[in-house]
């Protein structure tokens, strides 16, 4: 069991205790009941349900570490208008309640605070999951300098930012020509590629040959460097001392369309 599931596991329990239903536990701590078992469940970070609850009493160390008492006071497990022969499911907050304050504590804000930055964490690392745009360029295979001026852009098109580790130095350009078809890279296919990956043994890089590009799979033999098709119908070009090769990028994958809108 992960750890935010064990959280959101203290947290239902603590809901429980209270004696509230889940849709009182939703209007408590703002999120839509819909979504509330994402947070009980640990698929999302629980933090924030954690922030919303320390003022009804939640422990925060407690929900964080199972470790102390479940209450940073002593009212029990039911609050004030919730049990007594009272059906908790029955009981919604009213919408003019007024805020409930909880006795300034130094200890109680310094966890609030790391909290916080918990929480911060979180939606920062959601944010890196999302995605970012990077040029499409006019020419196939990037003719030229991959570090083109404005009018040599075609568009941008949007891809997961965990693709590459160098979103600044990633561009993408139009395979054409069938050399790598076994690699699945087809004529017409968008080829992701990234400027500042490292260069490995057999990874698919689109370099530059004596000013040709090609799309090819590279492999370091010794001291040789050989660039080869995916197609028996191709053959190998085995790179000589007098040949001037550049790298212009790592093949991080392919963008295809399957359907045509126009």
């Amino acid at each position: 069991m992960s750890e935010k599931t064990e959280i959101g596991a203290r947290i239902k329990a603590f809901s429980e205790k209270k004696g509230w239903s889940k849709s009182f536990l939703s209007n408590t701590v703002g999120i839509h009941q819909q979504n509330i078992n994402r947070y009980l469940s640990g698929k999302s970070d629980p933090s924030r349900i954690i922030i919303s609850l320390i003022k009804h009493g939640l422990n925060p160390d407690w929900a964080k570490t199972g470790e102390g008492e479940m209450f940073t006071n002593k009212e029990g497990s039911r609050q004030a208008g919730v049990g007594g022969g009272v059906d908790a499911a029955l009981v919604q907050p009213p919408s003019h309640s007024p805020p409930v304050h909880q006795p300034v504590n130094a200890e109680l804000n310094s966890v609030e605070q790391r909290l916080n930055v918990l929480e911060k964490d979180a939606k920062k690392r959601n944010a890196d999951q999302g995605l970012i745009q990077v040029p499409l360029f006019l020419h196939a295979c990037c003719a030229g300098d991959p570090t083109p001026t404005t009018d040599e852009i075609e568009s941008y098109i949007s891809i997961p930012k965990s693709w590459t580790k160098h979103p600044a130095a990633t561009f993408a350009c139009r395979a054409v020509g069938d050399s790598m078809i076994g690699a699945g890279i087809e004529s017409g296919d968008i080829v992701i590629a990234d400027q500042k990956a490292p260069v490995r043994d057999r990874c698919i890089v689109i370099a530059s040959i004596n000013g040709v590009q090609a799309i090819k799979r590279i492999h370091l033999q010794g001291g040789a460097i050989v660039l080869a098709p995916e197609n028996a119908t191709y053959q190998p070009i085995t790179l000589q001392p007098s040949d001037e090769l550049q790298i212009l990028g790592i093949v991080l994958g392919i963008w295809r369309t399957l359907y045509d809108l126009t």
